[in-house]
């Protein structure tokens, strides 16, 4: 067994019931009421956070609540920037302690292939808040956001997800297929057993992916699937 200290981090404040994940999760990654949810429900969640001493990171995505942020959006550089400092200050102000970023959905995928877009990401988190970490999936094309988070000073908090599936470029499957994300409690805890006892992921087509650079492991609280895999995890 590896002894690497894992943390779990879960999507919250969409409009789920997140008592039933918060006391098993380290981090909550707080919707900014761009993508869905409301600043209310997001004052709400921040609160429950707290209360279970989970650190609140914001979760802010394309400005998109009828496909609730899961679709790639064109945005101009100024647009982009606007949206995303709008959310990520709403949620600063609400929290005690906001400890980092994590963009959502189409936006979290669109970064990782899109350098430029990426960069105006780190961009708009140093402009806030330098201290603040950027919560990135493990991806082919880590170094380069490293070297680029580096330019502003950011940390990067690499993730890799327990209920969806990989495919074997190292990235996520789309959720267009009916086997991205795990529906069944047992998959996804022999997906987290995996990452933890051998740092790595069995893709779709059955091949390994090393995952050894992820420090959190993130579960989507709108999964009752997830919901079951952690509480039975403990």
């Amino acid at each position: 067994m590896n002894n690497k200290r894992w943390t779990l981090n879960a999507d919250v404040g969409e409009g789920c019931d997140d008592s039933l994940i918060m006391p098993y999760i380290d981090c909550a990654n707080v919707c900014c009421g761009a993508h869905a949810g409301s600043l209310d429900i997001s004052e709400k969640t921040i609160r429950l956070a707290e209360h279970h001493q989970v650190a609140v990171g914001a979760h802010p995505g394309y400005p998109d609540r009828e496909n609730f942020g899961r679709l790639s959006l064109k945005l101009s550089a100024s647009q982009l920037q606007k949206t995303l400092y709008q959310q990520i200050t709403d949620i600063k102000a609400l929290a005690k302690n906001l400890v980092y970023v994590k963009p959502h959905g189409a936006l979290n995928h669109d970064m990782l292939v899109d350098d430029a877009l990426f960069e105006r990401i780190c961009q708009v988190v140093h402009s806030i808040d330098p201290a603040l970490a950027l919560m990135v999936p493990t991806n082919p094309n880590h170094r380069q956001q490293t070297a680029i988070a580096q330019q502003y000073r950011l940390n990067i908090y690499w993730e890799v997800f327990a209920d969806r599936a990989y495919e074997a470029n190292g990235l996520l499957r789309p959720r267009k297929y009916p086997d991205a994300v795990h529906q069944k409690p047992t998959d996804i805890i022999n997906q987290i057993t995996q990452i933890k006892t051998q740092q790595s992921i069995v893709a779709i087509d059955g091949s390994a992916i090393d995952v050894a650079m992820a420090q959190t492991i993130c579960v989507h609280g709108d999964n009752p699937a997830s919901i079951a895999a952690i509480r039975q995890l403990g």
